[in-house]
């Protein structure tokens, strides 16, 4: 019925596989699914989704807290990655570039003042950020951030095993940055 329609950050519950079938054929991302064991209807599946989400929330914020308590400051900023993932998974792209922004600028400060060449992690982070600001249609923030990813892989840190995950975000990036500034024109 809408041809144009765009799911974004809509959750889209489905009940019984020929109807989760017809949304993935539409192409939509089918969030919430029913009946599945722990939840036989669609009542009990939306209420797993939401204590599942509030459960791992409430878990990144105690270890925050912890980490906080013990002054663990790496661990802080895997913990706002974490916790970011958490909301990027959610569609709540705000509230994951927000927590991404604390967590590289806890790593990155970690980085410079070990020296360690652990670069992967803030790696990750930032690959994150970027994600959610292309998502976001941020195009400006997305090559802010892109230049940063460059600028880390140029220094050519210990980061073979993350080398291939990063070389394919650059060809994704590089395709939905074009396919942006076509839609513009």
């Amino acid at each position: 019925n809408f041809p144009d329609f765009k799911q974004k950050e809509i959750k889209i519950a489905s009940f019984g596989p020929t109807t989760i079938k017809a949304a993935k054929d539409a192409g939509l991302r089918v969030d919430i699914q029913a009946p599945m064991p722990q939840a036989p209807s669609m009542t009990m599946a939306l209420d797993l989704f939401i204590k599942k989400f509030n459960k791992s929330y409430k878990y990144y914020r105690y270890a925050i807290k912890l980490c906080r308590d013990i002054n663990y400051v790496s661990e802080i900023g895997f913990a706002y990655r974490n916790l970011a993932e958490l909301f990027s998974l959610a569609k709540q792209y705000d509230k994951a570039i927000i927590n991404y922004i604390k967590s590289y600028e806890i790593l990155k400060n970690i980085d410079i003042l070990y020296k360690t060449p652990s670069m992967k992690n803030i790696l990750h982070t930032i690959t994150g950020l970027t994600y959610c600001y292309l998502i976001k249609n941020d195009i400006e923030n997305g090559s802010k951030n892109f230049k940063k990813i460059e600028d880390i892989i140029k220094k050519q840190y210990n980061i073979s095993n993350e080398l291939v995950f990063f070389t394919e975000f650059i060809k994704q990036f590089n395709k939905y940055k074009k396919g942006w500034k076509n839609s513009l024109v």
